[in-house]
């Protein structure tokens, strides 16, 4: 894979209804909820329950998921019986095509609303950047593996939190 074929992250096209946060937790919604969950999984995954939840909610025009927001898609998430992996306490949820011991892809970060939280991507594509970076490269210091691998996900800037998330993948990378 080089990086000019790499998909870059788009989020789903989801239809828009909107409601109040008192109408969303009503049970008459469910079924619609759960059609949207499964349509920006189809389109997103792999993806963290953060994301997940903030494409659902929004597209209700609600602007942020409180506590009886996010319990009430937590009900309906559990009921799903959906794929899903943890890393450092994010969920991340999984289409049910995808095998995350076996996911070869990873997407580049996007512009505007098809960014993503260094946060929110699983340690997967990480590792799977890792991959097409030492592939390309055969060998290099950790300081520009790590720099390579932000680039290859589209990330600029090392910060904290870049750092912290591509080194988890690098070690998700050597225990595969």
């Amino acid at each position: 894979i080089s990086v000019n074929r790499a998909p870059t992250y788009m989020i789903a096209n989801v239809p828009s209804l909107l409601m109040s946060a008192d109408a969303f937790i009503e049970p008459w919604h469910e079924s619609d909820i759960r059609n949207k969950i499964a349509l920006v999984i189809s389109e997103e995954a792999p993806m963290s329950l953060s994301m997940l939840t903030k494409r659902v909610v929004q597209s209700y025009g609600i602007a942020r998921a409180g506590s009886r927001i996010q319990n009430h898609i937590n009900a309906i998430l559990s009921k799903m019986k959906l794929q899903t992996t943890v890393q450092e306490d994010v969920v991340f949820y999984w289409d049910n095509n995808q095998n995350p011991d076996e996911y070869v892809g990873f997407r580049v970060n996007g512009d505007g609303e098809n960014k993503r939280d260094i946060r929110d991507v699983p340690v997967q594509e990480v590792a799977n950047a890792a991959y097409v970076v030492l592939y390309e490269q055969i060998s290099m210091g950790q300081d520009d593996l790590l720099r390579e691998i932000a680039n290859k996900l589209g990330y600029t800037r090392l910060g904290n939190n870049v750092i912290a998330a591509l080194t988890l993948g690098i070690k998700y990378a050597q225990k595969q």
